[in-house]
Formats: structure tokens, C-alpha cells, sequence
């Protein structure tokens, strides 16, 4: 059975969201689009970090997360 717990508004909330690869960093643009500054205005105490994460550079520096990482750059030289 589940019980929920109750919700304490003093604890920080940290939130992480990761999207990989096209589809995952256009699903983390979508939230940041989406949400924006309207979830962080109903908990003062709430902290989201998006990171994008892609081999592709061009779709990186499309991306409106903040914090992007490049992998396998040496292997596809950006190409994707």
C-alpha cells in the first residue's frame, strides 16, 4: 500500500533533467520552453539543471539548455 508522504515546502527541491541524443534535447528545450519560469515562481525553493548531451555540435548550439556536453567528439568530429 502506498501512503503518500506529505510535503514539506522548506526542503530544497533539486531536479536534474538529461537529454540525450536529438530526441532528448529537444524533449529538455520542450520543458524549458514549456515550463520557464512559471514552475520556479510556485516553489521558491525549487532548483532545475537541464543539460543537453549529444555527439551532434550544430543541435548542441541550438539547444537552450545552458549546460551542454559534446561526447564522442574524435570519433563523428561533430558530425553527429
Amino acid at each position: 500500500m502506498f501512503i503518500p508522504e506529505e510535503f514539506d515546502e522548506t526542503k530544497e527541491i533539486n531536479i536534474k533533467v538529461i537529454g540525450i541524443g536529438g530526441m532528448g534535447c529537444n524533449a529538455v528545450d520542450h520543458l524549458i520552453e514549456s515550463c520557464g519560469d512559471s514552475l520556479f515562481s510556485k516553489y521558491e525553493n525549487m532548483d532545475m539543471e537541464t543539460w543537453a548531451v549529444n555527439t551532434d555540435i550544430q543541435s548542441l548550439r541550438k539547444s537552450k539548455s545552458f549546460r551542454r556536453l559534446q561526447i564522442g567528439s574524435n570519433m563523428t568530429r561533430g558530425l553527429g
